[in-house]
């Protein structure tokens, strides 16, 4: 073999690993809405409302499957929440553990709204659903009609966000809602 013919083979090579990398990664975690790979009982325990259907107060058992218009209409009966966009994947330090976002809604009087953003996460946070004090909620992919995470969370945060304008970080993992607008938060202090 000559140096032509074995810089082809390398190249040949690299370019099969890189692609078959790209296959593992667009089939990962996050990048769907994982609804397909739940078990029945936990298919059973998403809730998906109709847009006439009032969520309970507090519901120990299930998550609500919701879109944004649905979410505005359950956040307006309150005076603050925070909504915080949970992932049990996340590593920054930002992201922290449900009930410790629980216990800071407490000592500052606002209500939490924990979101997570695929079914995969759901699996994680119905295990501990029981121990929060107010539902939690899963974007109801179904009615942004698409499977593909990114762009239904992307719509779902856009109609969400919407009185935001300019100023919205569809990045931001808190956001507070007082008197009827949003300030994005990147962190909160335990």
């Amino acid at each position: 073999m000559n140096f032509k013919q074995i810089k082809k083979i390398l190249w040949l090579t690299g370019l099969a690993l890189f692609c078959s990398s790209c296959i593992i990664v667009i089939k990962g975690r996050g990048i769907y809405s994982g609804y397909n790979e739940l078990s029945e009982s936990e298919k059973k325990r998403i809730v998906f409302l109709s847009d006439f259907e009032q969520m309970k107060d507090h519901v120990d058992t299930v998550i609500f499957a919701i879109s944004a218009p649905q979410l505005k209409n359950y956040i307006n009966q309150f005076d603050s929440c925070l909504i915080y966009f949970w992932s049990p994947f996340c590593s920054s330090s930002k992201c922290k553990s449900p009930e410790i976002v629980q216990n800071y809604c407490k000592i500052n009087h606002l209500h939490l709204i924990l979101i997570v953003e695929n079914y995969s996460s759901a699996q994680y946070l119905l295990a501990m659903v029981s121990l929060l004090e107010q539902p939690a909620f899963v974007i109801n992919s179904f009615h942004y009609k698409t499977d593909f995470c990114p762009t239904y969370v992307s719509k779902f945060k856009k109609d969400f966000l919407e009185t935001m304008r300019n100023k919205r970080n569809n990045y931001a993992t808190y956001y507070i809602y007082h008197n009827s607008s949003y300030k994005e938060v990147y962190d909160i202090d335990e």
